[in-house]
């Protein structure tokens, strides 16, 4: 792509941790990136830290911002620094940047990655942030669910990531390592992987993440329970990890999932948000209607007594599903056509 004309695509979120879409906004970013366009990842405020994302972004050249939680710094910087597409991702971004985007020749686009039930303030700006999107020029939703909840127009592209070789991963069927990756909070049901661990003393159990249960879980956790905490990069915990478990109520299109199945970890999840069309029960993992403990340990110990090319074969296909239909290559054109450029 020639200098003369490389589009700025900026990224801007209000965040102060990571996520799954802080997770998003970094494989985006750095796929924008590769292709030629000039991508700057602007946060809201600093909250008084660096952001978790700050080095990984940087190091993949992509620059960072931080607006010091001003509206006029904001728009003063989207309208002098020459940028082309302006891509809000959660309630706050959009919001702010509906106040002057109409009123300028900078595209503004908003992806919809959850839609979680809260109360109180956080309930108003989530309804004003799905009632206020025909003020964006387009609308992106990571679910099916997401897209019906938007009133305006929405096109519903699935997460991706960017795909890295991976070497052949270790099999420690004997004594498996189970992950939960979230945030330890109630619409994750964290509370599902201690009831997995009672049933399942062989089994260890690793959870990546914080979260305001996680005092309250570490009182009743089982000993076969690790609690890891919040980690920068899973990249490097993948091939610590045998199998994912996702617990949760309610989600969108979860990262953590795209991240393991394209490191070949399998994943075992209740049917929420756009998992249905990913995951094909013991084909590239496990689905079901609803959490069940007893149902799953089954499940698990079944998993457990796979051959050793049986559980291979499940990790490469787990692997090929994202590889077909969650890769950037698969899926970044679709946001170049919404970007217009």
């Amino acid at each position: 792509m020639s200098k003369c004309c490389t589009p700025t695509i900026c990224m801007f979120l209000d965040s102060r941790g990571i996520g799954g879409i802080e997770s998003h906004v970094l494989q985006l970013s750095a796929a924008l990136q590769a292709q030629g366009y000039s991508v700057r990842v602007l946060f809201w405020k600093d909250y008084g830290q660096q952001h978790p994302l700050h080095t990984q972004l940087i190091s993949k050249q992509i620059q960072v911002i931080y607006l010091n939680g001003s509206i006029a710094r904001l728009r003063s910087y989207v309208l002098k620094q020459g940028v082309s597409v302006l891509h809000c991702h959660g309630y706050k971004a959009s919001i702010l940047a509906r106040l002057f985007c109409r009123t300028s020749r900078v595209r503004l686009v908003s992806s919809y990655h959850a839609a979680e039930a809260c109360t109180g303030a956080l309930a108003f700006y989530t309804k004003l942030d799905f009632y206020s999107a025909r003020l964006s020029d387009a609308n992106i939703s990571v679910s099916l669910a997401l897209q019906q909840q938007v009133k305006g127009t929405c096109v519903h592209i699935d997460n991706f990531v960017n795909i890295n070789p991976v070497n052949e991963r270790p099999l420690r069927l004997k004594r498996p390592q189970i992950a939960f990756v979230g945030r330890v909070v109630a619409v994750k049901a964290p509370q599902r992987v201690l009831e997995l661990a009672a049933h399942l003393p062989g089994f260890d159990f690793l959870i990546y993440g914080h979260g305001d249960m996680e005092h309250q879980l570490k009182q009743s956790s089982p000993a076969n329970v690790i609690w890891k905490g919040q980690v920068k990069n899973m990249q490097s915990h993948w091939k610590q990890i045998d199998l994912l478990c996702l617990t949760s109520l309610q989600e969108g299109l979860p990262m953590a999932v795209l991240e393991a199945m394209a490191n070949k970890v399998p994943v075992m999840t209740t049917k929420v948000g756009g998992l249905a069309s990913l995951i094909e029960h013991r084909r590239n993992g496990y689905m079901f209607e609803h959490f069940n403990a007893l149902k799953w340990s089954e499940t698990l110990l079944d998993w457990q007594s796979l051959s050793k090319s049986q559980a291979e074969h499940l990790q490469r296909q787990a692997r090929a599903s994202i590889e077909q239909h969650y890769s950037a290559k698969a899926l970044l054109p679709r946001f170049q056509q919404l970007y217009g450029c």
